[in-house]
Parts: C-alpha cells; structure tokens; sequence
C-alpha cells in the first residue's frame, strides 16, 4: 500500500524538508536551479520531480523563496518504481493546472477524516503517476533512447512474455551490456528488475481486482515457479500474496458497505 506522510501546496520555506526514508515528489512554481550531474542548471516554473528514497536533493530558488507543492510518501507498490519520470531530473509540466488541481485534491484528502481516505488517496496517486508517465515533454532526445522507452512501454504491456536480457538487447540491436548500462541510467533501475516490477504490478492488480486464484496469477503474470513469484513479490511487498489479498480486502468490504449504505 501507498502511505503518504506529508502533503503541502505553496510552501515556501528552506529546502531541507526531504523525507530521508521515503519518495519525494515536488512541483515548482518558480525559476529555480537544480544540481544536476555536478552543473548547475536552470529550469522554468511548473516542473516537476521525483525522488527515490535517500536521493539528494540539491536545488536552490533564484528569488529568495521558492514556492513548491509537495508531496512525501513512502510505498510497497511497484508501478512507482516503474514510472518513466527520470529520478531527480525536472520536467517540465504539459499541464500545470491538471496537475495543481490533483495535487489540490490529494492535500485535501490528506487532511480529511474521511474513513476512506487512505483508498481516495491510493486511487488519486495512480492517476497522478499514470499521466506522469504518459507526458509528452519527456521525449527521448536520440533514436537509441526513443527505443528504450519503447521497450519500457513493451515491458509494462505485456510483462507475462518472456523476456531476457540477451532478447531485449537483440530488439534494439545492441549489446546485452550496453542495453543494461543505458536502460539502468535512463530510468534508475535494471530492465530485468523493471521486468520483476511490472510482473508484480500485473499480479497486484489481479489480487486486488479479480478473483484468480494465486495460481491462475503465476501463469498469467508470466511465471513458471511459483515459488520464484512467491519469493519476488515478497521482496517487493514485503507479504506473500496470499497475505496481501488478506490485507485489502477488509478495505474492499469496507468500501463496498459504504457503497451499499449510499445506495439505500
């Protein structure tokens, strides 16, 4: 599960707020200048950019403050990990107030009693993540980089094939080596983790959406051992499958009575 710690819109403090233990995920309103690859660059307002756990963050305003909607979370859920925004590279946002209005939901989610508000919050963070990873600004800039967010996006579509490593180079028509150096500094992540990644993504949609036993997942999210499922998503999630249907379902039923109760 996704369990945001803090969320801030506006806030125009130092920028010493980093969660040390948990993702960051920021949106600029502001001129300001990042460290990037050991130069100073300057980006214009409405970037965005994320933070792995533990990421430096390195950037300074060109006015004395620097106005910043904000959001610390930390998770279990794959499909962050595979998003295709460059950890700790700003991009500039197609759509700024898209963006602002969901990020304005989420804080005011986050600050609700609702009873399901850690659910809405869920289901508000896939959204923002999903058009994160579809915006047009991030475009390759060369042709061997076009077709590694190619081979992402194919990973992601349909991560029950069997991929390996010496296949995925012979797409490109490259190396196995050069393919796994360019891939990991492309997204932060191995293109055979990023294939564990989407494969229990896959498995976690089913355990939350579907009725397939455990076994009818294996087969479909591309596994031929169970046990090796089993011991990967484990290491992702930190439960066994079994154990993570268990945790979601008193929130389904949950959710469902609430459903049930507006309707009568």
């Amino acid at each position: 599960m996704l369990q945001v710690e803090h969320v801030a819109l506006e806030y125009a403090g130092k920028p010493d707020f980093a969660c040390p233990n948990g993702w960051l995920l920021m949106r600029t309103r502001a001129h300001c200048t990042f460290f990037i690859n050991g130069t100073d660059v300057d980006y214009p307002p409405n970037c965005i950019v994320l933070y792995q756990p533990k990421q430096t963050v390195t950037f300074h305003p060109c006015d004395e403050t620097l106005p910043l909607d904000y959001i610390c979370f930390t998770t279990d859920e794959a499909h962050i990990a595979g998003c295709t925004l460059p950890f700790g590279l700003p991009v500039t946002l197609p759509d700024p107030d898209y963006y602002h209005s969901l990020l304005y939901l989420l804080a005011a989610e986050y600050s609700s009693g609702c009873m399901l508000r850690e659910i809405n919050m869920d289901r508000l963070m896939r959204v923002l993540f999903s058009r994160l990873s579809q915006m047009t600004d991030i475009k390759p800039k060369t042709h061997l980089c076009k077709k590694i967010h190619d081979l992402k996006k194919e990973i992601y579509m349909r991560p029950y094939e069997p991929w390996s490593i010496k296949q995925m180079a012979c797409m490109l028509n490259i190396s196995a080596g050069y393919l796994e150096s360019t891939y990991r500094n492309t997204f932060g992540i191995s293109c055979i983790k990023d294939v564990i990644v989407s494969r229990i993504t896959l498995a976690i949609e089913y355990l939350q959406n579907s009725t397939f036993s455990i076994n009818e997942i294996v087969t479909r999210c591309g596994y031929r051992s169970a046990e090796h499922f089993y011991r990967q998503f484990r290491k992702i999630t930190g439960t066994t499958p079994q154990g993570y249907r268990l945790k979601i379902q008193p929130l389904k039923d949950e959710n469902h009575s609430l459903q049930q109760n507006r309707n009568n």
